[in-house]
């Protein structure tokens, strides 16, 4: 009979010239045995079942890894390409309470913000600074002729002309209705004098496109320079 522990009754030992075990006996052996795991993986890992059952278990280890690893690196993507849309989001949000949507030049609150720190920036360094306020003349008189869609052109057209007449340090917003302003730093009155005639001669010049046929635009034009005359002459 034989004597090794762990070994079911009248089982041939390995080695011993007669037939070989049934591993699945061998195996229930193995895990029935009183002994510890990893005594009895030390003391058979010259068992060809011992090896193994070794190998498949590092085997499924390492798969489970693998899964894992993957899914780890799906929610990290997943992460980043939300990080990016929430920031564009508060990019989008930043951008609608400080522009002003008609025009794309900063809108009040923008200015007031940088006139608070142009005034900080001058008390501090002693630095001067100018500001010019525009106002466009006989608006009510241009949109009571020839519509709001022909004012929010003229406020567009004049945002532009007004903004390329300025430095890139300086800033040009909406500060409501049909006034606007410049903020103008390290600007002497000389200078801010000369830059506003500049501007108004440009604005003068310019040739609003109010659009509709040709025909439209005459009798809104005429509508609104005899709108004009009274408001002037009032």
């Amino acid at each position: 009979m034989n004597k090794r522990p762990g070994l079911p009754p009248n089982e041939p030992l390995a080695g011993s010239g007669r037939r070989p075990w049934r591993w699945e006996a061998a195996i229930k052996a193995f895990f029935s045995s009183g002994r510890s795991c990893s005594h009895s993986l030390r003391s058979r890992t010259d068992t060809p079942w011992v090896a193994s059952v070794v190998t498949a278990g590092g085997t499924e280890l390492e798969q489970r890894v693998e899964v894992r690893t993957e899914e780890l690196q799906q929610t990290n993507a997943s992460l980043r390409s939300t990080h990016v849309e929430l920031q564009q989001a508060h990019d989008e949000l930043a951008a609608l309470a400080t522009t002003d949507p008609l025009t794309g030049l900063p809108n009040h609150r923008s200015l007031m913000a940088s006139l608070d720190k142009e005034l900080e920036r001058g008390r501090r360094y002693r630095h001067s600074f100018a500001t010019l306020f525009l106002d466009l003349d006989h608006f009510k008189a241009l949109n009571d002729s020839c519509g709001h869609e022909a004012g929010d052109t003229a406020l567009k057209e004049l945002g532009i002309i007004a903004r390329a007449s300025l430095r890139g340090s300086d800033t040009m917003g909406r500060w409501g209705g049909e006034e606007f302003l410049a903020l103008l730093p390290e600007t002497t009155q000389e200078t801010t004098l000369l830059v506003a005639e500049h501007m108004r001669a440009a604005i003068s010049a310019y040739s609003f496109n109010i659009g509709g046929p040709h025909s439209w635009r005459r009798r809104c034009l005429r509508r609104y320079n005899r709108r004009s005359s009274i408001s002037q002459s009032q």
